[in-house]
């Protein structure tokens, strides 16, 4: 009797399996990548919405303005210094609320140093420089809204996080001084741009005629540096020359946007003896708002950024990175985070 051997697999038959899976793997992996990007998008987006609602929570509580530190530590029980309201400490106010907590305010699709700060202190924070040491202290000053906050100014000391400093927040919003000071309010508009993914350094490139929307271009990065056309914000929810991302409008809807100047977000341009409505480049400070071209108190149009030296106060002047880090810093009014500013 005759017993029948079991077969294997002929060479060529895994041949032809291993081509099948690898021709599978190449078409999966671009699927599965868009995939993991639409999550991240959209909890991205939730959490955005999440923390636009606290502000809008907040505000019904407080006369309808959003967190402002300087108003909450009138008396100088958390830090002493004129500019308390950075982006840091306007998270803190409302993470020491409850309101929102650390883990929201980083992106499930950050790209740069950024971590969710694990040791927030609810009482008695160790950092703060108020009076009687923090014992009626309103927030924790050691969060911070990006890795370069003021410590200086605010005898905050940087955390290195894994032996690097780390920032601890995603998001930019608007200024809350000068005209837009008005805007840092519960206004239900639906075309306020609030707070949302940060973005790059942009240049105008065509001063715009009537009716005519302003046309702008990413600045060249310098070299070490990732800011404008090499900024990493680029690469949270866009690509390498575009930037998207979720922007949170004072109605609490948060829109997925395509470009830096939404068609529902526009300005006032007053330049001309009929002004016009021109659409906003969200992180760009645009001067053909406003009288003069000059005054950063004046102007209303958005102006989304991480804050880390808190918001330009009064009659302090303001210095955008139009084109080279080197011509903000010179006047020593540098309030802005920039991403790959060392």
């Amino acid at each position: 009797m005759k017993i029948g051997r079991n077969r294997g697999f002929t060479l060529i038959e895994l041949l032809v399996v291993i081509a099948i899976i690898a021709l599978l793997v190449g078409i999966l992996l671009p699927a599965l990548g868009k995939a993991r990007k639409n999550a991240q998008q959209l909890k991205d987006g939730t959490q955005v919405r999440g923390i636009m609602q606290a502000m809008v929570n907040w505000a019904s509580d407080n006369r309808q303005k959003f967190p402002v530190p300087s108003v909450a530590d009138a008396n100088d029980q958390t830090v002493i210094h004129v500019n308390k309201n950075r982006t840091g400490s306007i998270l803190s106010l409302m993470i020491w609320n409850q309101t929102i907590t650390p883990e929201l305010c980083v992106s499930p699709a950050e790209v740069a140093r950024v971590l969710p700060y694990t040791d927030y202190q609810y009482s008695n924070p160790v950092g703060s420089q108020g009076i009687q040491q923090g014992k009626y202290a309103v927030y924790d000053p050691r969060f911070l809204g990006s890795s370069l906050d003021g410590a200086a100014e605010e005898g905050v000391s940087n955390l290195p996080q894994g032996g690097v400093l780390t920032g601890n927040n995603s998001y930019a919003h608007n200024a809350i001084e000068g005209g837009r000071k008005s805007n840092w309010s519960s206004t239900l508009s639906a075309s306020q741009a609030v707070i949302g993914n940060r973005g790059p350094v942009y240049k105008q490139t065509i001063t715009p005629n009537v009716n005519q929307n302003e046309v702008w271009e990413l600045v060249a990065g310098q070299a070490g540096g990732r800011f404008g056309a090499s900024s990493e914000t680029l690469f949270i929810h866009g690509s390498e020359n575009k930037w998207e991302g979720n922007i949170a409008y004072g109605d609490v809807h948060v829109e997925f946007s395509l470009q830096p100047d939404p068609e529902s977000a526009t300005f006032v341009d007053r330049r001309l003896p009929n002004p016009v409505n021109q659409r906003d480049n969200l992180f760009v400070d645009e001067k053909n708002e406003g009288t003069d071209a000059n005054a950063f108190q004046t102007r209303k149009n958005a102006l989304l950024r991480i804050w880390k030296r808190g918001i330009p106060y009064k009659n302090q002047p303001f210095i955008e990175e139009h084109v080279t880090l080197d011509e903000a810093s010179a006047g020593g009014h540098f309030f802005i985070y920039v991403d790959g500013q060392q």
